[in-house]
C-alpha cells in the first residue's frame, strides 16, 4: 500500500514541477474522480467501524483508479506532444487526487502517508520534487533477505 502512493506522489509533483502546473486545477468527469471525492466518506466508516481492512482496499482501489488513469491519459507523451493545456487538466486532477488519497490515508499509514503530503507541498514550492516518498530497500546491501540457490 505505502509504494503506490508515493510512485503516484513523485510521478504527479515531478510532471507537475516540469511543466508548470503546481496546484489542484483541472478535473474529470469520470466515476474515478467521483471514487476519489467519496474515499473520505468510505474510509471514515470503515474506521469507526475498526474495519482497517476494508479501509485499505478503498485506499488501493482509488489509487489503482489513479493508476489507470495514467496509464490511458499518458501525460509524458502529452508533455512531448506540447499539449499543454491537455497536460495541466491531466497532472492537475492527479495532484489534487493523490493530494486527497493520502490526507485520507494518515489513520492507515500515518509515517507514509506523511511523506507523500510533504513530497506534494515540496513539488508546489519548487523544493526537490523528485526524491523519492518510499525509497527502494537495497536487498543485497542490506543483507535481510538471502537469494535462494
Amino acid at each position: 500500500l505505502q509504494s503506490q502512493p508515493g510512485i503516484l506522489a513523485r510521478g504527479a509533483a515531478g510532471g507537475a514541477a516540469r511543466h508548470g502546473d503546481g496546484g489542484d486545477s483541472g478535473g474529470d468527469g469520470s466515476s474515478l474522480a467521483l471514487d476519489v471525492r467519496d474515499l473520505e466518506r468510505v474510509v471514515r466508516s470503515c474506521v469507526d467501524e475498526f474495519d482497517f481492512r476494508s479501509a485499505t482496499l478503498a485506499v488501493n482501489s482509488v489509487v489503482a483508479g489513479l493508476n489507470q488513469y495514467i496509464e490511458a491519459n499518458r501525460p509524458w507523451e502529452l508533455a512531448l506532444a506540447g499539449s499543454a493545456g491537455e497536460l495541466a487538466g491531466v497532472l492537475g486532477f492527479l495532484l489534487g487526487a493523490v493530494r486527497h488519497v493520502a490526507e485520507v490515508a494518515v489513520p492507515l499509514i500515518p509515517s507514509g502517508a506523511g511523506r507523500v503530503l510533504s513530497l506534494l507541498t515540496a513539488a508546489v514550492e519548487g523544493t526537490d520534487p523528485l526524491a523519492p516518498a518510499f525509497p527502494r530497500i537495497d536487498v543485497e546491501a542490506t543483507g535481510v533477505l538471502s537469494p535462494s540457490h
